[in-house]
C-alpha cells in the first residue's frame, strides 16, 4: 500500500472522528444545556476539522466535485449554471464518459493529466448522480420543496430541532 493511500485513509479516519466528536459536543451544549466550555471545545474541534480539510496536502487544494456544483442548482442558479457550462464544455468532464461527470477535478494541479484544465479524477461514482437528478428536478418544478412542506414528519422534526421561519 502506497504512502499516499495510507495518508488518505488516516485523513479519512481523523476527519470522521473530528466531525463526529465536535458535532456531538456542540449538540450537548446546544440541546442538552451542558457548560459553555463543552460548546467551545466542540467549536474548536470543528475548526480543527475545517483546517485539516483545507490546509493539509496542498496539492489537493482546489479540488472541485462537479456533482456538488450541480446539487447546488436550486440555491444559486446564477452561479451554478455557468460553472456547469465550464465543467461540460471547457474542462470536458463528461467527454467520452457514459456515466456523466468524473468524480472531481483540480484546475490548479496538473499532475500527469493530459487535460489542459488540470487534474481530472479517473473514477466515476454513481452515488453522486442522485443529487444531480434531484436538484435539477427541484430547480425546474420545486417538487422536492413541495413534498417536504407537505410532510408533517419533516415539518415537525425541523420545528423540534429548533428551525423556524422560511416555509415553516
Amino acid at each position: 500500500m502506497s504512502s499516499a493511500t495510507l495518508q488518505s485513509i488516516l485523513f479519512f479516519i481523523v476527519a470522521g472522528l473530528l466531525e463526529i466528536g465536535g458535532g456531538y459536543l456542540m449538540w450537548l451544549w446546544l440541546r442538552e444545556k451542558w457548560a459553555w466550555w463543552v460548546g467551545a471545545l466542540g467549536a474548536l474541534i470543528i475548526f480543527r476539522l475545517c483546517w485539516t480539510r483545507c490546509a493539509v496536502w496542498t496539492r489537493r487544494r482546489g479540488t472541485i466535485a462537479p456533482w456538488a456544483i450541480a446539487a447546488s442548482l436550486p440555491f444559486a442558479p446564477e452561479m451554478v449554471l455557468p460553472a456547469l457550462d465550464y465543467c461540460i464544455h471547457q474542462a470536458k468532464l463528461t467527454e467520452l464518459n457514459p456515466y456523466g461527470f468524473k468524480a472531481s477535478f483540480n484546475p490548479t494541479y496538473s499532475g500527469k493529466s493530459r487535460n489542459p484544465h488540470g487534474w481530472v479524477s479517473p473514477w466515476h461514482y454513481g452515488l453522486n448522480q442522485r443529487p444531480i437528478i434531484l436538484m435539477i428536478e427541484n430547480y425546474q418544478t420545486e417538487l422536492l420543496w413541495q413534498l417536504m412542506r407537505n410532510c408533517p414528519y419533516i415539518v415537525n422534526g425541523l420545528r423540534r430541532a429548533g428551525f423556524g421561519g422560511g416555509w415553516l
